[in-house]
């Protein structure tokens, strides 16, 4: 079974960061079936659930990220006791469990083999969708800080908002589906977005 790395990858566009927001797959789930969502965000909710499910049955997308899930402390990583307790939580969500056996696995691994691990961190797989101004999109191309890798999606971006202008759309915003990380992070995500110091096997609040 192909290993799947979390990357740390930050980066602050200009002085004015696009609206993101870190999508776990039950996340997903639940706001394309309830429709809860922007009727303009829903093709790229599905993109995001799509990708997702391609790179879990596949394990083709090596540049796949897993996000980080916080402790019910609010801490980065997860002691023995906190993963029994929510494994044992009927409310912990279903996209949350495997990762949660895997961190308890690992731990007892380290402990069998005499290594001492007090906690783990745990993740799963997520994505980003941001949304972008023109202005947002124009600051990221000209700032020399913007990454080969954030820069792509920016000029995928600018050339489908162009498009839907040439075609008469009014449209002064567009969404862009991201790998986690790859835009700067703010104080209030719900899921972490932190390298994990551990590779993380294929198999928003709280618990």
């Amino acid at each position: 079974m192909k290993v799947l790395l979390i990357l740390s990858v930050y980066l602050a566009v200009a002085t004015s960061y696009p609206v993101v927001k870190t999508w776990t797959l039950s996340a997903l789930s639940e706001a394309i079936e309830t429709s809860k969502a922007d009727p303009g965000m829903m093709p790229y909710l599905e993109d995001a659930l799509n990708q997702i499910m391609y790179a879990l049955f596949t394990g083709t997308n090596e540049k796949f990220i897993f996000a980080v899930i916080p402790s019910p402390s609010g801490k980065a990583t997860w002691t023995f006791e906190e993963l029994q307790s929510a494994l044992r939580d009927p409310k912990t969500k279903s996209d949350y469990r495997p990762a949660l056996q895997e961190a308890i696995t690992m731990i007892q691994q380290k402990k069998e083999n005499g290594e001492d691990m007090e906690s783990i961190e745990v993740a799963i797989p997520a994505l980003d969708i941001s949304s972008w101004t023109p202005l947002d999109l124009n600051e990221a191309l000209k700032s020399p800080n913007t990454s080969s890798d954030l820069r792509t999606y920016v000029e995928k971006a600018r050339k489908e908002l162009q498009e839907a202008l040439e075609k008469g759309e009014s449209r002064d915003t567009i969404y862009m589906v991201t790998p986690v990380g790859l835009i700067a992070p703010k104080k209030d995500y719900i899921v972490s977005r932190k390298a994990s110091k551990y590779p993380i096997k294929k198999t928003k609040q709280g618990l």
